[in-house]
């Protein structure tokens, strides 16, 4: 039999090994950023859309990031969707994002403020219609 003291040294390695790597996601990420996305047409739909996202730091205009977009099906077995995201104007970044499927969504914008700061943010998007 497997002494107490092993099976804790066993659970400890594997915790290290195989589950803090997972967390590493959202380490950095920053929490004083809010991220405001509109999207035309509404209600989302199969196909092309334009995707607008702002960007705010403490009631202020978040300038000068570096963004991607991905888009991810909230079941899995599909295949994300990327899209890379301009400023264009202050704190405004724009997008366009081809929408594989009718379903629910999730948007993960993804990058760099000015200042360096890894960004990282999810915004749900239920209920893309068919075309």
């Amino acid at each position: 039999m497997i002494a107490r003291q092993e099976l804790l040294a066993l659970s400890g390695a594997f915790f290290v090994t195989v589950l803090l790597p997972g967390c590493k996601h959202s380490v950095g990420a920053s929490s004083r950023i809010e991220a405001k996305c509109e999207i035309y047409p509404r209600p989302a739909k199969v196909g092309f859309s334009s995707i607008t996202i702002r960007l705010i730091d403490h009631g202020a205009s978040a300038t000068g990031a570096h963004l991607k977009l991905e888009a991810d099906m909230s079941h899995p077995g599909m295949a994300p969707v990327f899209a890379d995201v301009s400023e264009t104007a202050p704190g405004r970044y724009e997008s366009h994002l081809n929408f594989t499927m009718a379903g629910d969504w999730v948007l993960t914008v993804r990058g760099s403020l000015a200042d360096g700061e890894h960004i990282e943010k999810e915004v749900p998007l239920p209920g893309v219609r068919p075309d």
